[in-house]
């Protein structure tokens, strides 16, 4: 995305027919992800909301897409834009990292204060 540094443009019909591929699925999966997050808005617990704001970064992401699928055909001027959507491109991407990791950490601390639990009380009825 933005990466004509010369006045050679550079064209990726692949990675633009990839960028199509991930687009359309993706966009609709993200449309029923939030209609299910909404439909249980008292119900949340604090992995619903780590998984909401992944599915949100994700979906930022998805939007992005299409810039990128018309920089793959045809490619885009070298502008104040171009570096804002980039910019904003890498950054979801490493937010849907880190929101990831903070499920994980969260659900391993879950599962080990859950299993400590289950040997005390195993531990007191023998």
């Amino acid at each position: 995305m933005c990466s004509n540094i010369t006045t050679e443009c550079h064209r990726d019909t692949i990675q633009g027919l990839g960028y199509v591929l991930l687009f359309v699925p993706g966009i609709l999966l993200h449309i029923i992800a939030f209609r299910a997050f909404l439909s249980r808005l008292g119900s949340w617990t604090d992995t619903h909301i780590y998984i909401f704001n992944l599915a949100l970064a994700d979906c930022t992401l998805i939007i992005f897409l299409p810039f990128r699928i018309y920089d793959s055909f045809c490619c885009l001027p070298k502008t104040p834009l171009c570096t804002v959507l980039f910019s904003i491109h890498y950054l979801n991407m490493y937010a849907s990292i880190m929101t990831t990791a903070a499920v994980s950490v969260h659900s391993k601390s879950i599962w080990n204060y859950s299993l400590k639990e289950y040997m005390e009380w195993k531990g007191q009825s023998d």
